[in-house]
Parts: C-alpha cells; sequence; structure tokens
C-alpha cells in the first residue's frame, strides 16, 4: 500500500507536467475508499464490477 501513494503522485505530476488527463483507481480488499482519497487516487472500487462502473464513468463523464 506505500507504493500505492508514490505511484498516484507519480501520475499526478505527469498530469500536470504532460498535460495529461489519467486517472488512477485502486480497490480490492486490502484498502478502503478512505485510504484511496487520502492517497488522492480519483476513484475506488470494492470489487471489479465496481471497478468497470467507475471507469464507464471516467469514460463517459
Amino acid at each position: 500500500m506505500p507504493e500505492m501513494e508514490k505511484a498516484v503522485a507519480t501520475v499526478q505530476d505527469a498530469n500536470i507536467n504532460r498535460n495529461l488527463n489519467v486517472k488512477v483507481m485502486i480497490g480490492g480488499p486490502p484498502v478502503h475508499r478512505e485510504f484511496a482519497m487520502t492517497i488522492g487516487a480519483d476513484a475506488y472500487g470494492m470489487d471489479a464490477p465496481t471497478a468497470v462502473e467507475q471507469a464507464r464513468d471516467f469514460v463517459t463523464g
């Protein structure tokens, strides 16, 4: 989980420095929504179907 925070920060930096719009989603049993939001993730999915729903929301707006 500590590496997740580093990965999110790296993506956020790339989004700013390279004018990208990459989203980061995390989830699964070892993490929870509060952790995802604390490290700056754009979305949390407690399971695969929830993650798919979040991804569709990103694509469709």
